[in-house]
Formats: structure tokens, C-alpha cells, sequence
């Protein structure tokens, strides 16, 4: 599977973006959504569609090819987002994951897109090896409610 020209992206990305924050998001928001963060080096506001997928109470979002992408790198320290899905915005902390914890949530991305699976060289039943080096290949990052917030 080849991945979009990053032109086009920027062409469809509003287009998604004024969907998902629409009534009319539906279709759309079970498996994308916005991603409000500042970025790390600029203090600019971003506002990103994102596919992703859950993990228990976390929210799961991976960065395939993360050298052509710098929205995951303000997630390498732990930093605050806003998380619009199915209409409703949420506050989160965001953060990249490693070892253990990277594998496990891409254990369960690659269960909700299977599909993903050929971007990354890996399948959600690969022996561990096979999905630690997948797990190299990408960023994942986690969402999840600030400590000390209701849940």
C-alpha cells in the first residue's frame, strides 16, 4: 500500500477536519479524529485528523513513516492535547510509548486495522520479534486522561 503524497494530504485534511467537526461525522469518526496540540518548538496550535484506535481508556495513534511527520515528536516528553471523536472533545496527556507498552498497542491498532498491517510489515498475531521490529518502524502514541482527572 503506498501512502499519499503529502500535497494531496494537505488538500484532503482540511476537508476532513471540517467533516469530523460537522453533525455529519459519523462514517468518519470510528476511525479518525482530530488531534488539537501545540507544537514543541513553534507554540503554534495544530489541528489534525488522525486515525486511531483504543486500547481499554487509552487512545492509540500511530505515525507510520514518523520521519515525514512531526506531529508525534511533541509527544516524546508527555504533553497535554485535545482529542475530538464522535463530536465530543477531551482533554488528554499525550505520549510516545516504548518497549513493552509500544508493542501491546500496536498489538491492538493492527486488531482494529488489520489492513495497516502491509504499511508496516507486521500482523496483530506476529511473534514478538517480528512485532518489535514493526513496532521500530513506527511511533505510537498514547492518549489518556491527565492523572487526577475523571474518567
Amino acid at each position: 500500500m503506498r501512502r499519499p503524497p503529502l500535497r494531496l494530504l494537505r488538500l484532503a485534511n482540511p476537508v476532513v477536519r471540517r467533516i469530523l467537526d460537522s453533525r455529519a461525522h459519523g462514517p468518519l469518526s470510528t476511525s479518525l479524529m482530530i488531534l488539537e496540540y501545540r507544537g514543541r518548538r513553534s507554540g503554534r496550535t495544530f489541528r489534525i485528523p488522525v486515525m486511531y484506535a483504543r486500547t481499554g481508556s487509552d487512545v492509540v495513534a500511530l505515525a507510520v513513516a514518523p520521519e515525514r511527520k512531526q506531529w508525534w515528536r511533541t509527544f516524546r516528553e508527555r504533553a497535554p492535547a485535545r482529542l475530538t471523536i464522535g463530536g465530543t472533545t477531551t482533554e488528554v496527556e499525550g505520549r510516545v510509548l516504548r518497549g513493552e507498552a509500544a508493542h501491546d498497542a500496536l498489538r491492538s491498532y493492527l486488531r482494529r486495522f488489520p489492513r495497516a498491517a502491509g504499511t508496516i510489515g507486521a500482523r496483530a498475531d506476529d511473534p514478538q520479534n517480528d512485532l518489535a521490529a514493526a513496532a521500530a518502524r513506527v511511533s505510537i502514541v498514547s492518549f489518556a486522561a491527565p492523572p487526577g482527572a475523571e474518567r
